[in-house]
């Protein structure tokens, strides 16, 4: 049975992917030999395919070109998340309120881009809770479309959920109310779930951070940093491009990728440290190689894991995923951050898969401490009782550049 145009809503999966985490091969300590410069010729190249190779919606061939990757300010300190304000005085109660608007962000001296923002922030401000707090937030649409909040991977009742039949129209408020489950601490975020509009929405600027914390934390005794990474894709006057035709058919991959709002930020780590990491980006996998540290992989999308688990190779997260990480810095130095290309076979004509450069990292080396054994009480499953197999086709539609997929 045909249930869905897999090529058009590809950039909305940003929103409900469920995918297996993969660890791709390990880069060395070193600036890869492969590594793209984002100010190379070799990045450059990949932007001219992407000027020259744009379609609007009714398929017409449209030009755009691309603001160069040197046109924006990098190696800033990495900025701090700003916590969403509790408006609640009663203790176990958040209360808060998110304004949708958009916001005219001066990204250079000489250039003004438009976002849609929560709260005027790109990222949108972080949310902050404890398990069993109940929450209420208050959602202001002042966009010209409708929206929804979508609080993803929490589990929350569905009319609760931001799903894309309560919309939010223009002008318009809701107020979604919940209670956060005991046992549920871990990395979330939030962004719009609204049909057919999802993935704009995002690459526009909304999305948000959510932190569940546990008030026992086996880990409440490290640094913690956010590293939230999104794409961002402008033209040569500033503004945020459109799809090109290579984003229609592989998802949308930008010529900036940016943490916490930041290019190429410089990110210090002087001690063991609990990261949490977000995938934003609708089409992008960032493959983490972190040279001269030793890496703990503590938890992922569902929370933290039963234990630690070293990690020898990159790390590579699908759209929408989440991590936690401990990192340990093994020698005094600075680095690169880097994203490993991974391969995943894309259509058409499209360049081979390079590394990239993501942050820099300032290490300082830390005297070597121990984890613990045990991070999280995991219900045991028992075996499996059941085996499916589902298989995935693709057949290509020659009357409109697009794929559907078949399961």
């Amino acid at each position: 049975m045909k249930r869905r145009n897999f090529l058009i809503n590809i950039t909305t999966a940003i929103g409900g992917l469920v995918a297996t985490k993969a660890i791709a091969q390990m880069g060395n300590n070193n600036m890869h030999d492969t590594m793209c410069d984002t100010n190379s010729d070799e990045c450059q190249k990949r932007d001219n395919m992407h000027q020259h190779m744009n379609m609007d919606m009714n398929h017409n061939q449209m030009t755009q070109k691309l603001l160069s990757t040197s046109a924006l300010p990098q190696g800033m300190d990495l900025p701090i998340l700003t916590n969403l304000k509790n408006e609640s005085k009663q203790e176990g109660v958040f209360e808060a309120t998110l304004h949708l608007k958009p916001t005219k962000i001066g990204l250079t001296p000489d250039l003004t881009t438009e976002f849609w923002t929560y709260n005027g922030m790109i990222p949108g401000p972080k949310i902050e809770v404890f398990e069993e707090d109940h929450v209420k937030i208050t959602v202001k649409n002042e966009l010209t479309l409708s929206t929804t909040v979508h609080w993803h991977g929490l589990l929350i009742p569905y009319d609760q959920d931001g799903n894309p039949q309560n919309e939010i129209p223009t002008g318009g408020s809701r107020t979604y109310e919940f209670s956060i489950p005991k046992g549920t601490a871990g990395t979330y975020w939030y962004h719009p779930h609204g049909h057919d509009t999802v993935a704009e929405q995002v690459y526009r600027g909304l999305a948000g951070t959510f932190i569940v914390r546990s008030k026992h934390d086996p880990l409440a005794s490290f640094p913690e940093q956010n590293w939230f990474f999104s794409d961002l894709k402008l033209t040569d006057k500033g503004q945020i491009a459109d799809n090109s035709m290579v984003d229609w058919m592989n998802g949308r991959e930008d010529q900036f990728v940016l943490i916490n709002g930041s290019y190429r930020p410089k990110i210090k780590i002087d001690s063991a440290t609990h990261i949490r990491v977000w995938n934003s980006c609708s089409g992008r996998y960032p493959n983490l190689s972190i040279p001269n540290c030793d890496i703990f992989l503590v938890g992922t999308d569902g929370g933290l894991l039963a234990k630690p688990y070293q990690l020898t190779k990159p790390l590579l997260l699908t759209p929408a995923e989440r991590a936690e990480l401990v990192i340990m810095p093994k020698q005094t130095g600075t680095v690169y951050l880097q994203s490993i290309g991974y391969d995943r076979n894309k259509m058409g004509n499209v360049p081979p898969e390079q590394d990239i450069i993501l942050g820099e990292l300032t290490l300082t080396k830390s005297d070597p401490i121990t984890l613990p054994n045990t991070l999280n009480q995991l219900p045991n499953m028992g075996s499996a009782v059941v085996h499916k197999l589902l298989e995935y086709t693709e057949v290509m539609d020659m009357t409109e550049p697009r794929v559907v997929c078949y399961f």
